[in-house]
């Protein structure tokens, strides 16, 4: 099966949790139209092993994007998501949130994942706030998000 194409379903618990978010963090995702973003689970393939990052994000340019609803797709895995608890799946959806920059002319362009693109993350929740199981509930609680 290493060689199989990847086969891909839609992940609506991505979207609910998603909106939930913007809902509750409206100047974090200020701009954000969230219909225009999709989430797709790989569901016949793992993650490689040598991957260390648990999701990856495409934009869609011209001209196909005339033809598409979304401006964007995120990709998972689904065994990773899977594995994820509920907590742990809010943060990795506000970090995929972070990839999506919103203003003028931003179709087909991607926010950078490195320090600069996903500062709030860092400075809000800290270094491996995935792993870090102190790491608060960003949709149970309040947060107070550093910029």
């Amino acid at each position: 099966m290493a060689n199989a194409k990847r086969e891909f379903e839609a992940l609506d618990e991505f979207s609910t949790v998603a909106k939930k978010l913007v809902t509750k963090y409206p100047d974090l995702f200020y701009g954000l139209d969230i219909d225009e973003v999709r989430c797709v689970a790989v569901t016949n393939k793992e993650r490689p092993e040598n991957s260390e990052k648990l999701w990856e994000v495409m934009a869609v340019k011209q001209p196909i994007r005339l033809d598409c609803p979304y401006g964007w797709y995120l990709i998972v895995h689904l065994s990773d998501w899977e594995s994820l608890g509920d907590k742990q799946k809010n943060i990795l959806v506000a970090e995929m949130l972070c990839s999506i920059p919103v203003g003028d002319d931003v179709e087909g362009k991607l926010n950078q994942p490195d320090y600069k693109g996903y500062s709030v993350m860092l400075r809000t929740l800290g270094v491996d706030y995935l792993e870090n199981p102190d790491t608060p509930d960003i949709l149970a609680k309040d947060i107070q998000w550093i910029r």
